[in-house]
């Protein structure tokens, strides 16, 4: 599986695309190949996503080393893209996002915000309360879970 990934993402890479994740798993009795994809700024289109697609079929069918059927997934990471390492975050600044904290801060366990600036590993965050603007700062190592986040 290894060597399937790095052929899946180098073929990604001519096309400035990124892997975000391969996984083979059973589903309802069926066999699944995952391919999750992303460009450098989050962003995915259809076109893109259904080109990419047929280029990893046509690699699978060159080097298919499974030997049950399955199906073939390449999706995109989503909108509201799970956000890990902290170079994540730093490829978030100025978008809106969701975090949940370890401990409590200013008495709140999760906040949505648009993330502001990040400094030494820690975070500024604006977000509304009620009808205040307000900013908050948080330490990186406080983040329990972390997502881009629709504003509505």
């Amino acid at each position: 599986m290894q060597e399937l990934e790095e052929k899946i993402r180098n073929l990604l890479l001519k096309e400035e695309i990124l892997l975000h994740s391969l996984k083979y798993f059973k589903r309802d009795g069926q066999y699944i190949l995952e391919v999750l994809i992303e460009r450098e700024d989050f962003s995915m289109d259809l076109d893109t996503l259904s080109e990419v697609s047929h280029k990893i079929s046509d690699l699978l069918d060159e080097n298919d080393e499974f030997k049950e059927p399955y199906y073939l997934e390449v999706s995109s990471t989503g909108a509201e893209r799970e956000l890990v390492t902290l170079n994540d975050y730093q490829k978030v600044i100025g978008k809106y996002i969701h975090l949940e904290f370890k401990e409590k801060v200013n008495n709140l366990e999760a906040i949505n915000g648009e993330l502001i600036k990040i400094e030494n590993e820690v975070f500024e965050i604006t977000f509304r309360n009620k009808t205040r603007k307000e900013k908050l700062v948080i330490d990186y190592k406080n983040i329990k879970k972390g997502n881009l986040a629709i504003k509505f």
